[in-house]
């Protein structure tokens, strides 16, 4: 799947979500957490969602595109080697 900057952008202010714009460098930037909307709410134990990160840099759009996983599968949360356990990413 292709996600683009400009389709993060719509999808997080047509939610009614804060959206930041700046020109100056590193002073506003957005972190979007995008599950994985083809598995029926299945726990997959796989990296099947996205993180995106964008901001301006000198006056120029940065984008960047992760694998990751936005709710922790069986294993993590029962093997979990942190005393805190693990985070699910929540809407909004």
């Amino acid at each position: 799947m292709v996600i683009t900057s400009l389709q993060v952008k719509h999808a997080v202010k047509n939610r009614g979500y804060a959206w930041f714009d700046g020109n100056l460098d590193y002073s506003n930037i957005n972190l979007v957490g995008i599950r994985n909307l083809d598995k029926d709410n299945t726990v997959t134990n796989l990296f099947d969602d996205v993180m995106t990160l964008q901001f301006t840099l000198g006056g120029e759009l940065q984008f960047y595109v992760w694998s990751c996983t936005t709710d922790p599968g069986k294993k993590g949360v029962m093997e979990y080697h942190n005393v805190g356990g693990v985070a699910r990413l929540v809407e909004g």
